[in-house]
């Protein structure tokens, strides 16, 4: 089956613990269920597998194993999960080896029914891509209406809200530089939390505050893992972050994950 869908591209919908994902697919828009070592993120140039990157110490810590630049997702602590993170494909067959040079298709893919006329979030479009999204309704934040991040608390900051050139700017900057909590969205707005106040922001001015210290619980809110929810043991340009349904330790770039409250 993996090797019928060899080069195709698509967008992860749901995942679970046993290393399963549901993939839609560009070419058919259909949903189908893939394994993560059958999945490369396409941002990568060596196209890696997704795999655990680097596993925990006795004592919590991120082991100082080379492990991947990439997200790569969490395996359950039961050894009886299958198939193993070492397996690829199917367990009779092995992983390829890092250096092995995978060549992209030359023939176009091309979906074989129109898209549709509305959605909640385009499944056509990247999550990883830093372009926005013109068919979403958040085109310049995108995981806003993902939904994975529904029940979410995310620290924000209010920022570029000055008028200036082209950018229009929001209630003349009386908001500029607070910190308050995205609590989800109502029609084309991000609501934020200030104090004892809700207010309806257009979400181009909230901006997710990064994590910068170890301990601090944080969530994936770019790349492919949207939704994934975990705590830092070790901040930096590359965050390493332990799940926090427990599992081993995940590398994630430090733009990619907001803190949570």
């Amino acid at each position: 089956k993996h090797q019928r869908r060899k080069d195709y591209t698509g967008i992860i919908k749901s995942t679970s613990q046993d290393n399963f994902v549901q993939v839609e697919l560009k070419a058919t828009l259909r949903q189908e269920r893939f394994h993560l070592t059958a999945l490369a993120d396409m941002d990568d140039p060596d196209l890696k597998p997704l795999l655990v990157s680097k596993p925990l110490t006795n004592d919590g810590e991120a082991s100082e194993t080379d492990g991947d630049d990439l997200e790569s997702v969490w395996s359950p602590r039961s050894s009886e999960a299958e198939p193993t993170p070492r397996s690829f494909g199917t367990e009779s067959t092995p992983r390829p080896s890092r250096q092995m040079e995978i060549p992209l298709s030359t023939t176009p893919l091309t979906a074989s029914t129109p898209f549709p006329t509305s959605m909640s979030l385009t499944p056509a479009w990247d999550p990883s891509s830093e372009t926005p999204d013109p068919r979403s309704k958040f085109p310049s934040r995108p995981w806003m209406e993902h939904p994975l991040m529904e029940g979410k608390r995310v620290k924000v900051e209010i920022k570029t809200t000055m008028a200036y050139l082209s950018n229009p700017g929001w209630k003349s900057g009386e908001y500029e530089g607070r910190l308050g909590l995205w609590i989800g969205i109502k029609g084309k707005f991000a609501r934020v939390r200030l104090g004892h106040n809700v207010l309806d922001i257009p979400p181009q001015y909230v901006h997710p505050v990064r994590p910068t210290l170890k301990n601090q619980t944080c969530v994936c809110v770019g790349g492919i893992m949207i939704g994934f929810c975990g705590v830092v043991l070790t901040p930096g340009d590359k965050c390493v972050v332990r799940p926090q349904s427990g599992g081993l330790a995940i590398t994630f770039p430090m733009y990619h994950l907001a803190v949570t409250a």
